[in-house]
């Protein structure tokens, strides 16, 4: 199941903005004949990016003031899971070959959709612990999305105090272009108008956790009041958290309550404003928040949208070792929280 849900997602390319920091360790063996070490790091994304870190003179339990920027392209996202991230320790040696302390790794699967925060174990070439490491991979997902709104249509509209009849017409500003301005045409003298129109932004290289949050401030004007500052009878905020889909090119539809602010300040509802909205060529991945990834599993981590409707996945170790794996089913607002839980991409958003 795990591995048809990613074959869905085709060969298309995808862009993924990463940053590798915080790099520390915790214990490692004294190499040197003055009971110490100087170790330094060694990387590999993928085969894609590399690099080393300065090496930390006569220290066990080094930090490195270390930080890089890149940016990660792939058509083969359907095999991120067989891709690696692979971390190295090694000893600095004036004279001698450097001596190799111990490495470890992690799949690009687990890193685009897992926590930022790594604490894993160091091991020799005999297999052997040989201490801990720990460093932060941030690693987004961005793509350029468009964002469709049609049918837009307004539920019984409440009067103004002054009583006449309006001539509705919808202003629509989206946070994340806040330059363009979009407004219908009026519908003359009624309380339910629906509008008939389609409007687009697009949006340049987007992560789901900034999209997330952007919203739509939507406010029913009436074409009937003239002035530089006309009442507004209605203003919704269409929130993205609350209306978006993964899946492209599929209509949301969405209904919300429409305010209108009175002089003393007080808000009462004066309505709903009803749509559909598209989204076409959103990002797809999103790490979790906070949270650790260990070697026995993901702690303390949620999901970038929690409290939604939908539903992902999760496969614990011993399944996994024990043959192919139960994928059962959780809600998004659960913690990691139990020991030897690891998580596989499924089809949800905040992932």
């Amino acid at each position: 199941l795990f591995h048809t849900w990613l074959a869905d997602m085709g060969e298309k390319a995808r862009h993924f903005q990463v940053r590798l920091s915080c790099f520390r360790a915790e214990n490692l063996p004294a190499l040197d004949k003055r009971g110490t070490s100087d170790p330094y790091v060694k990387w590999n994304f993928d085969d894609y990016r590399k690099d080393t870190t300065e090496h930390v003179k006569k220290s066990l339990h080094p930090v490195w003031n270390y930080k890089k920027d890149f940016k990660y392209n792939t058509a083969k996202v359907n095999e991120l899971h067989k891709k690696l991230l692979k971390i190295e320790c090694y000893n600095k040696n004036d004279v001698k070959k450097d001596d190799f302390i111990g490495g470890t790794s992690v799949d690009l699967l687990t890193v685009a959709t897992g926590p930022v925060h790594h604490e894993l174990a160091l091991r020799n070439a005999a297999n052997q612990v040989v201490g801990k490491i720990f460093f932060d991979v941030e690693m987004e997902e961005v793509s350029d999305m468009k964002v469709t709104f049609r049918t837009l249509s307004v539920e019984n509209l409440l009067p103004m105090e002054h009583g006449h009849t309006p001539s509705p017409y919808i202003h629509m500003v989206f946070t994340g272009r806040p330059d363009e301005v979009v407004k219908t045409k009026p519908y003359a003298d009624s309380y339910n108008p629906t509008f008939d129109h389609m409007r687009s932004w697009e949006v340049k290289e987007v992560s789901l956790k900034g999209l997330v949050q952007q919203k739509i401030v939507v406010k029913v004007m009436d074409a009937k009041e003239r002035g530089a500052d006309p009442p507004v009878w209605g203003l919704a905020e269409l929130r993205f958290d609350q209306i978006f889909t993964m899946k492209d090119d599929v209509c949301v539809s969405f209904r919300a309550e429409l305010l209108r602010i009175r002089v003393d300040g007080s808000r009462i509802i004066v309505g709903h404003i009803c749509g559909k909205v598209i989204f076409g060529n959103a990002p797809k991945y999103a790490q979790l928040v906070g949270g650790v990834h260990s070697d026995a599993g993901f702690f303390r981590a949620l999901r970038l949208l929690p409290g939604t409707r939908e539903w992902g996945r999760e496969v614990r170790v011993d399944e996994m070792v024990a043959g192919p794996p139960r994928v059962v089913p959780f809600p998004l607002q659960q913690e990691y929280t139990e020991e030897g839980m690891i998580h596989i991409l499924a089809d949800v958003y905040g992932m």
